[in-house]
């Protein structure tokens, strides 16, 4: 029924808030809902999915990366960097992170 409402964002977001998961696991499903509320152009509604992630699991790779990619978004590109850099420190060889963050670095260059 969620589905049919309001699409695959509004599923997880009830289904987070019905299931008694933990930490960890309810981490992944709010970078997952952040990945599917950027790719929808709500950069501001995907931040928050990350730091709510973030804040459940702080070593969770992904949630640093979706993080820096929605500030870079919203062209806070400072915080983007910082965000970069420690999914770097937690996964020195991921090499999306080290990507996206040439390209971060790049945009924010005038």
């Amino acid at each position: 029924m969620a589905l049919a409402a309001g699409g695959t964002p509004d599923a997880l977001l009830l289904l987070l808030r019905r299931a008694d998961f933990d930490a960890p696991v309810r981490a992944h499903a709010h970078v997952v809902r952040g990945r599917e509320l950027r790719c929808g152009g709500e950069h501001a509604a995907a931040l928050a999915e990350f730091d709510r992630a973030v804040a459940l699991d702080p070593g969770l790779v992904p949630a640093h990366l979706g993080r820096a990619m929605a500030r870079g978004d919203l062209a806070d590109y400072e915080e983007a960097v910082a965000d970069l850099d420690r999914a770097l420190e937690l996964r020195p060889d991921y090499p999306r992170a080290r990507e996206q963050q040439a390209a971060t670095r790049a945009e924010r260059t005038p």
